[in-house]
This record gives structure tokens, sequence and C-alpha cells, in this order.
């Protein structure tokens, strides 16, 4: 077999190889939805990245809340209204986007019909690098 032959069989072998282990992992899902980083930390070590996703929505259905006291403020939010909330992404995982809606709100997730009232219209997606700080 010729120089020419093997380069390209093992490229063949490699990618074989890779693209099953990269198949294999399952990543998880990230349902909880926390606020943004809107400031750099004043000590990092390295640069960092921070990950965000901007995600527009309608609530188009009234709300139940995960911990009774917080209805009120819940109930106050404006129904079939374009709002938007801002919050951490983590690129190896898969965004359960209604999830971190939800979460974000004080919605309960379980139990109730809140999936529903969420009709998600974009998500938009941000990563800034804080530079390394003293």
């Amino acid at each position: 077999m010729n120089t020419q032959a093997i380069f390209p069989a093992l490229i063949l072998a490699a990618a074989a190889v890779y693209a099953g282990q990269a198949a294999a992992v399952v990543p998880p899902v990230e349902t909880a939805g926390v606020a943004a980083a809107a400031v750099c930390p004043a000590t990092l070590a390295l640069p960092t990245p921070y990950y965000s996703d901007k995600i527009v929505f309608e609530i188009t259905g009234q709300l139940v809340a995960a911990v009774a006291t917080d209805q009120p403020s819940l109930s106050k939010l404006r129904l079939n209204t374009e709002l938007d909330i801002k919050v951490r992404d983590n690129p190896r995982a898969v965004a359960d986007i209604r999830g971190k809606v939800l979460s974000f709100l004080g919605a309960a997730d379980a139990g109730t019909e809140n999936r529903l009232f969420i009709k998600i219209i974009s998500v938009e997606y941000t990563a800034i690098l804080c530079p390394k700080a003293p």
C-alpha cells in the first residue's frame, strides 16, 4: 500500500473513533433560570468566559407560584405581552428554556399547567470574556 492511500485511511479510522466517543456523551439538562452576570468579578486568576441567554417570552395564562407567598407578585405579571429575562447558560448542557423561565419567575414547574402558559418567542445567546484581574 502506498503512502497516499495510508493517510486517508488513518483519517477515516481516527474520525470513526472520535465520532463514536462524541456521540456517547449525553449532556445534562439545565432547568434553573439564574440571573446572568452583569459585572465581571473583581478577582480572577485567569480570563473567564461567562455565557447567558436572553429569552423573550409571553405568559398566556395565570401562572401558579412555586411558593404560595410569591403568588401575588407572580399574578401581577402582564399576560400576552412580550417580556424578557437574561439568565446564565451552561454551554455544556441542554437548556430547558421553559424551565428556566418558570424558575426565574418563581413559578411552579412540576404538576401544574405553567409550561403550557409560557410561549417562547426568541432566544439570543451571549458570551463575554472577563479578563484576568489582580
